[in-house]
C-alpha cells in the first residue's frame, strides 16, 4: 500500500489564531473561552476563495476565534533565504462558535458561504475543542512534525492497533502508528482531515485494546441480569479509576456505537437502536458515581462526548423510516426515561 502524502509541512508558528481579547489567549496564538458551553466547544470550518480569507477571518473575529493553519515556506532572494507563510489547505478558515450563529453571521456579512456540512447526518460538520486544541498547539513545536494525507483514516488503519497518545500537548488523541517515508507516525484524524504526525515516543502511546483487556479484570464492572447484548456491554466496560481509565471507557463506548452504526447501515435500526439505548443506560449507570462524586468534569470529558453522541444517534434512529410504530414508541419512552435519569451525566459540562 503506497503511503504518500501532499507533502506540505505545516509550522505552529504559522497559524492565525484571531481572539478578542488578545490578553486572554493561551502562548500566542490559542484563546481560552470566558465559560464551558457548547457554543464555544465546538469548532466548525469552511473554504473560501483564497484571496477572501483575510476579509471574512477578520469579519468573524468580532465575535468568534477564528484559525488558520499555514505553512512556512522558505524562497532565495537576491541576498538572502526568506521565510514566506502560507495556507496549508488553500481557502480552509476554521472558526470556533454556535454552528447556528456562525451561519447566521455568514448569512447576514458574506451571503453564499456556509460552512461545510457533515454527509453522514446532514448538519454542520464540527471539530470538538479537545481535539483542535492539541491541532493549534502542535503547530507551535516543530515545522516538520505535521502532514496532511490525501486518503481518510480507514485507508492506513489495516493491520494496525489502535493507540492513544497519553502525554504531551497531543494527550487524548487516538490514531495509529505508521512508518511513512522511513518515519514512525502517528495517523490520525480530525475532523474530515486524516494527518500524519512525526516525533511519538512510544513511552507516550497507550494500546488501547490492550489496556481495556488487562485492566477490566481487576476492576470489573458489577454483574447483573440482562439480556445477552446488554451482558455483552457490561463485561467490556471497567469501572474507572484512574485518568486512562476514563479514556479506555471511551473508546470502548466507540466502539459500541460504531457497531450500532453498522447495523443500521445494514438494515437493522430496531437493533441498533437497542444496543445504544443499552449503552446509555450502562454507562449512565457506571458514570453516576463518577458525576456525583468529586472527580474533576475534564477527567471524562471524553466519556460525556462520546455519550452525546451516543444520544445523537439515538434521536436519528427514532426517526428511521422502516422502523415499526410499536418498537419506535417504546425506545422513545426509554429514551426519555434515561434523559430524565441520566441526562445531567453526559450533559454539556460545568
Amino acid at each position: 500500500m503506497s503511503l504518500d502524502s501532499t507533502g506540505i509541512l505545516p509550522t505552529a508558528h504559522g497559524g492565525t489564531l484571531r481572539t478578542e481579547p488578545a490578553h486572554d489567549a493561551i502562548g500566542s496564538e490559542v484563546e481560552k473561552c470566558p465559560e464551558v458551553t457548547a457554543s464555544c466547544t465546538t469548532w466548525s470550518y469552511l473554504f473560501l476563495h483564497h484571496t477572501r480569507v483575510d476579509r471574512v477571518a477578520a469579519r468573524l473575529s468580532e465575535q468568534f476565534p477564528t484559525y488558520v493553519h499555514t505553512t512556512s515556506l522558505f524562497q532565495r532572494t537576491r541576498h538572502r533565504v526568506v521565510e514566506v507563510k502560507r495556507p496549508s489547505v488553500s481557502g480552509l478558515l476554521f472558526v470556533q462558535g454556535d454552528p447556528t450563529a456562525i451561519s447566521a453571521h455568514l448569512r447576514e456579512h458574506f451571503p453564499g458561504h456556509y460552512l461545510v456540512r457533515n454527509c453522514a447526518t446532514g448538519g454542520v460538520a464540527v471539530i470538538p475543542d479537545s481535539q483542535m486544541q492539541p491541532f493549534m498547539r502542535l503547530s507551535t513545536l516543530d515545522a516538520q512534525r505535521l502532514r496532511f494525507l490525501p486518503h481518510g483514516l480507514d485507508y492506513y488503519a489495516q493491520g494496525h492497533p489502535l493507540v492513544r497518545v497519553v502525554g504531551g500537548p497531543l494527550h487524548g488523541l487516538e490514531g495509529y502508528v505508521i512508518r511513512i517515508a522511513r518515519d514512525r507516525r502517528l495517523v490520525l484524524s480530525i475532523g474530515s482531515f486524516t494527518l500524519a504526525l512525526s516525533g511519538i515516543h512510544k513511552e507516550q502511546l497507550e494500546d488501547i485494546d490492550t489496556y481495556v483487556a488487562q485492566r477490566r479484570p481487576s476492576v470489573p464492572v458489577s454483574p447483573q441480569s440482562g439480556s445477552p447484548l446488554e451482558e455483552a456491554i457490561r463485561t467490556s466496560l471497567l469501572r474507572p479509576q484512574t485518568l486512562l481509565d476514563h479514556l479506555a471507557v471511551a473508546h470502548v463506548i466507540g466502539t459500541w456505537q460504531q457497531q450500532a452504526q453498522q447495523w443500521a447501515r445494514d438494515g437493522r435500526p430496531a437493533d441498533a437502536l437497542h444496543l445504544l439505548l443499552s449503552l446509555l443506560h450502562l454507562s449512565g449507570d457506571l458514570y453516576r458515581p463518577v458525576y456525583d462524586g468529586c472527580t474533576p468534569a475534564a477527567d471524562w470529558a471524553e466519556v460525556r462526548t462520546q455519550l452525546r453522541s451516543v444520544q445523537t444517534d439515538v434521536t436519528a434512529l427514532l426517526a428511521h423510516p422502516s422502523l415499526p410504530l410499536s418498537t419506535q414508541q417504546d425506545a422513545e419512552a426509554q429514551a426519555e426515561a434515561l434523559e430524565l435519569q441520566y441526562g445531567e451525566v453526559w450533559g454539556e459540562g460545568e
